[in-house]
């Protein structure tokens, strides 16, 4: 799985246009939620730099989604997000620690903090 949550995020990216546009949303919502377990999945792996980023710019599009992974990946996020805050934070690169700040204070209005 390592490397492979590029593909994970267009699938689910793909999918969730399929829902709108082409199938109807029993089977566009079934993708979607088959690339949301992908994506989390990709969490038990060696996340790259690359890869968080590309996570980073996606999670405001995942967290409203109404599916039962993504209670899982708001739980994994309050897990990783605090660590990559640091590695930010020591390697000065604060544009993106405060991209994160910002996604934290997101999963607090999911109540996600409360089901840890």
């Amino acid at each position: 799985m390592e490397g492979k949550l590029e593909t994970f995020l267009t699938c689910r990216a793909v999918a969730s246009y399929f829902k709108e546009n082409l199938f109807d949303t029993t089977t566009g919502s079934l993708f979607e939620e088959a690339a949301l377990n992908a994506i989390y999945k990709t969490f038990a792996t060696n996340l790259q730099l690359a890869d968080l980023r590309l996570l980073l710019n996606e999670l405001p599009n995942i967290l409203p989604l109404d599916y039962s992974v993504v209670d899982d990946i708001r739980l994994a996020c309050i897990n990783i997000l605090p660590q990559a805050m640091h590695f930010f934070r020591v390697n000065n690169v604060w544009g993106e620690f405060t991209d994160l700040d910002y996604l934290l204070k997101m999963l607090q209005t999911f109540d996600a903090y409360d089901k840890i």
